[in-house]
């Protein structure tokens, strides 16, 4: 499987299992939360980071930009993917008459996770492109 592939798999998958596990642990039918626990939060930042860590090591030498655009291409389908999982558990959870609220779930859950993610993937693809940077050092004496 492609490494993007994968990480995107990765990220989907803890996306959508710590919202269904955290909004059941609440107990609450009048509440759903994207992210109901900050907790949920971390997963984003810890995926994107071992993705763009293991793309790093394995290119030999990427680029920041490079890095970046890896990062991307893993966080925007999960990210995707966890917004349609939003917005069809808005519409089981409150019934599908009100569109309005399951396309505000599916944007909210779409533009949470994005912000977190594209901060994170900026962070990490400055981290690994700094240590995989060749330094060149003068020759002046």
């Amino acid at each position: 499987m492609h490494p993007a592939r994968f990480y995107t798999a990765v990220l989907a998958v803890l996306l959508i299992g710590q919202c269904w596990l955290f909004n059941l642990l609440a107990h609450d039918s009048h509440l759903l939360g994207v992210f109901p626990w900050l907790l949920g939060l971390v997963v984003v930042p810890f995926v994107i980071l071992l993705a763009v860590r293991q793309r790093s090591h394995s290119s030999g030498g990427a680029s920041a930009s490079e890095l970046r655009r890896f990062g991307w291409s893993v966080l925007w389908p999960a990210c995707l993917a966890f917004a349609c999982f939003v917005a069809l558990l808005t519409a089981v959870s409150f019934g599908s008459g009100r569109l309005s609220l399951v396309l505000f779930s599916f944007a909210a859950a779409l533009v949470s996770s994005l912000v977190v993610g594209v901060g994170s993937t900026e962070v990490a693809a400055a981290i690994a492109g700094r240590a995989t940077r060749p330094t060149a050092r003068s020759g002046a004496a």
